[in-house]
């Protein structure tokens, strides 16, 4: 079986999903924060700081920028056409 990568992720200590932000990836892989806002973006490690994915801001990785972290989710299934992809994925017909 090939390695997934998600395996190595510290693992969710709440039933939502949110990791503290000391356990951020810093490998430049983009991830979602949420924020005191309450927000959620989606952020990145470049190389010396975590930087909005978007706007290219420095989130500082506390209290109130940064309070979670947790892994974007994965793309939904596609199929060949739109009423595939939709079935494939429990949306029905629209």
């Amino acid at each position: 079986m090939a390695h997934n990568p998600l395996n190595d992720l510290p693992k969710a200590d709440n039933r939502f999903g949110w990791r503290p932000p000391e356990t951020a990836p810093k490998d430049g892989r983009a991830f979602l924060i949420t924020t005191a806002g309450p927000n959620v973006d989606i952020c990145s490690w470049t190389g010396s700081q975590f930087q909005d994915y978007f706007f290219k801001q420095k989130i500082e990785p506390e209290w109130p920028y940064m309070i979670g972290w947790r892994p974007l989710p994965h793309p939904a299934p596609i199929g060949d056409t739109e009423k595939a992809t939709r079935e494939m994925n429990g949306w029905g017909d629209q």
